[in-house]
């Protein structure tokens, strides 16, 4: 899966589970509809602000202020609407990364937008995933591809600038910024600041060589 095909995530919940030809399926409700959209909104606000042990199907329709039969129209399972979730905001993530990688200067634009991400739903998703394993795979999937849209946009750059020469194989440095970006996000959410400045000045620093115009250009 290449990371644009996370466009797709609404195409991706309508395709139909493969089964016996004979098996008459349940209808379920339109992908992409309002109601829909709901449910995963009330999902997503329950991971970040009460944890994954509170995701049940009754905590999220009582969210959403609807009964729990509506859920289970939309979703065949709870598996269903957290594997959905997480690939909508992930789809989220990498439109932000895809027109932050097409800017001129795309390394300081995919820094600002990785490292002012909420991350407060992520370390839920992954706690998860320990026992859901195709919510697993969307997530290496996701990492995946944004660690080659990441290492694609170092590439381009460095080509055609007189750039400083680089220490670290391109996917170590990228790895490496973005473990960077990511922590000093999570650090911030809990107040901890101690030579976060520093960091992030080495860091703008070090992208400042590779894009000098994106500082002159202010």
């Amino acid at each position: 899966m290449t990371w644009t095909g996370y466009r797709s995530t609404i195409a991706w919940m309508k395709a139909e589970d493969s089964g016996h030809p004979m098996t008459v399926k349940r209808r379920m409700g339109p992908v992409g509809s309002p109601s829909w959209h709901m449910l995963l909104d009330a999902a997503e606000d329950i991971l970040r602000e009460e944890g994954y042990a509170a995701l049940t199907s009754r905590n999220i329709t009582s969210r959403a202020g609807v009964n729990q039969q509506l859920l289970y129209y939309y979703f065949h399972t709870m598996e269903e609407l957290i594997v959905a979730a997480f690939r909508r905001a992930a789809g989220r993530e990498m439109e932000r990364l895809e027109a932050a990688a097409e800017s001129d200067h795309p390394l300081q634009a995919i820094w600002k937008v990785r490292s002012k991400k909420d991350l407060r739903s992520m370390p839920e998703f992954a706690a998860l995933a320990n026992r859901i394993e195709d919510l697993r795979a969307e997530i290496v999937d996701f990492r995946k591809n944004v660690r080659q849209l990441q290492v694609a946009a170092l590439h381009k750059s460095l080509a055609g600038r007189e750039a400083p020469t680089l220490e670290l194989p391109a996917p170590a440095l990228i790895a490496l910024l973005d473990y960077a970006a990511l922590y000093v996000n999570r650090d911030s959410e809990f107040d901890v600041v101690e030579g976060q400045r520093e960091l992030i000045t080495a860091f703008e620093t070090f992208l400042d060589g590779i894009e000098p115009e994106a500082t002159n250009e202010g």
